[in-house]
Order: C-alpha cells, then sequence, then structure tokens
C-alpha cells in the first residue's frame, strides 16, 4: 500500500512539473503582445510602427501586435485604449498625443506604455515632468522641436517676411505648448510679427487656411492631428496666394511646402522598440530616460516646383534633398 502510494504522489509531481513546464516553456519563449496605438492616419506614424517593428525584431522578441487607430477621434481612442486593456497586451506604444493620453488613463499604470512622437509628455499628461519622479509605467521618445532649424531657413529664404504665422488647433495642447511657448518666443526674438489662425476640427480647416494665406507673408506649419491630414490643401492654397510655408518634416514637403529639415520618424520608432525590448528583459518603464528624437533630424529637403513658382532661389543649397522637380 505504501509503495502503491509513493508511486501516485511520484506520478503526481511528475504531472505537476510537467503543466509548470508547459506554463513556463509558453513565459519564456519570447511571444508578446504588444499594442500599437496610432493617433491619426499619417505616413510619420507608418515610419515611426516601422522602425519600431524593425527594432523589436532585432532584439529576438517574437511579438503578436495588436494594431489600431483612433483616425484623429478623441472618443474613438478612448474605446480602443479600453480595448487593449481588454485584450491583456503586455506592452503598449502610443503614436502621437491623443493615443497616449488615452492609453495613460485606460491602463491605469497596470500595462507598460512607450509613447513615440508626442512633442510636450508633460502638457500632455503622460508624465507630470521629463524625469518621471512620479514613476509611472511610462517612457518614450518625444518629436519636440526647439524651431531654430525652421527660424534659420525663413532669414535664408523668405528674407523680407514680416508676418509669420500658420494654423493648429487650440484643442490639442503639447501643440498649443509649443507654439504659444517655444515657436512664440523663437519667433519675437528674431522680431518677427507672430500668430496662428485657430481650427478646432477638420471642417475649419479650409476657411481658417484662407484667412492664413491672406494674412502671413510666410507660415511656419509644424505636424498636427488636426491639421497633418490637409497638408495638400495647405500648400495648394499657400502657394496660390504666393505665401512660402515652411514645414516640420519631409513628408510635408513631398506634398507641396517649400522646406523642411528632415525628422525621421524611423529612427525614433528604432528609439522606441529599443526602449520596449528593454522593459521585455525586465527594465520598469520609468527607468529609462525620455528622450527627444530630434536629435536625428537630417537633410534639409526642398520642394523645387514650389521654390520655382515662389521665385525663391535654392542653389545656395547644394547638399538638399530635392522633391518635386
Amino acid at each position: 500500500m505504501q509503495k502503491l502510494l509513493k508511486v501516485m504522489t511520484l506520478v503526481l509531481v511528475v504531472a505537476v512539473m510537467g503543466v509548470s513546464f508547459v506554463g513556463c516553456g509558453t513565459k519564456n519563449s519570447g511571444k508578446v503582445k504588444i499594442g500599437i496605438f496610432v493617433s491619426a492616419q499619417a505616413q510619420l506614424y507608418d515610419d515611426l510602427v516601422s522602425g519600431f517593428k524593425d527594432a523589436i525584431a532585432s532584439a529576438g522578441i517574437d511579438a503578436d501586435y495588436v494594431e489600431q487607430n483612433a483616425t484623429g477621434d478623441n472618443n474613438l481612442a478612448a474605446q480602443i485604449a479600453q480595448s487593449m486593456v481588454s485584450q491583456n497586451v503586455d506592452f503598449i506604444l502610443t503614436c502621437g498625443t491623443t493615443a497616449t493620453q488615452a492609453a495613460v488613463a485606460a491602463v491605469d499604470g497596470k500595462i507598460p506604455i512607450v509613447f513615440g512622437g508626442v512633442m510636450q509628455p508633460v502638457a500632455a499628461g503622460a508624465v507630470v515632468d521629463m524625469e518621471n519622479s512620479t514613476k509611472e509605467n511610462v517612457t518614450g521618445v518625444t518629436d519636440a522641436l526647439d524651431f531654430e532649424a525652421e527660424a534659420s531657413l525663413l532669414k535664408q529664404l523668405v528674407p523680407n517676411a514680416k508676418k509669420i504665422g500658420g494654423i493648429y488647433n487650440p484643442n490639442e495642447p503639447a501643440v498649443a505648448y509649443s507654439i504659444d511657448g517655444t515657436l512664440k518666443s523663437v519667433m519675437e526674438r528674431d522680431g518677427y510679427e507672430f500668430s496662428y489662425v485657430p481650427a478646432s476640427s477638420a471642417n475649419e480647416i479650409p476657411t481658417a487656411v484662407d484667412t492664413a494665406v491672406a494674412k502671413y507673408d510666410a507660415m511656419i506649419q509644424i505636424f498636427t492631428n488636426t491639421i497633418g491630414s490637409a497638408t495638400s490643401l495647405i500648400a495648394e492654397k499657400a502657394l496660390a496666394a504666393g505665401v512660402p510655408v515652411i514645414g516640420s518634416d519631409g513628408e510635408q514637403v513631398q506634398d507641396g511646402f517649400l522646406c523642411a529639415q528632415e525628422l525621421s520618424y524611423y529612427k525614433i520608432g528604432q528609439m522606441c522598440g529599443n526602449k520596449m525590448a528593454q522593459i521585455a528583459h525586465g527594465t520598469k518603464a520609468y527607468d529609462l530616460p525620455i528622450e527627444n528624437g530630434t536629435k536625428n533630424r537630417g537633410d534639409l529637403v526642398i520642394n523645387k516646383a514650389t521654390a520655382d513658382k515662389l521665385g525663391i532661389d535654392i542653389s545656395g543649397y547644394p547638399n538638399a534633398t530635392i522633391v518635386g522637380e
């Protein structure tokens, strides 16, 4: 009887060990579920996601992706964030401010978040300060511009301009912070009259563009979720009015803006992926410093067709990337 009990006990132990082994094998196989949450449809976000996935693959992480796009809709963003929580994703990559705000609110610190392409993470409420001193389960890579490149291009290419502005949605706090703070101070420092025309929704953009091109000698138009889809419209109306538009990334120049200092969102995505890989291997998100991806600003991109129509000489930029020929 005692021998039978020993045999049965041994069988039970082996069975439990087998279950435990299977469970551990699944856990340690590197298979993780990553939510990719994008604020709006834009090429720069596509580039960011591509760089992120390449970095994850290079780190040897086997990942399943749950991908959602809020298409610039705050209500939809909140629903997507809750959906990712209910799907038990292990980590979330957020692209842009809208997605980041929704994800931070939904996960309540329980799922690590890496954000990319958020201009002002403090103003957006992603973290309390850039040092993340409150130890939120969040880190990421900003695309906060210092606007010195835009100011320099403005002086060189449109030397007679005095009134400068653009369009933005005042309901996007991170963008408003950048424009009302950094950009305004740079423009006023250099002696320009500076203001922006508000457009709180996509429906208001055409009228706002008409107002802007009638008001300004030149425009500086940074990418925002609201304005991003209207780049071609802005370029068309500005060109018709003879108003040069300086952008914040090369994709805008492809769509007809005069120029921009290139910013690689693919590299920002890689930076995000490297952070996510460290988190997957046990590092706490809040122990990874928030970085600024604008250190990856590269070549000057100029649209030759736009420059020709505006009568702007670009011969002094032999090393620029020329598009629109």
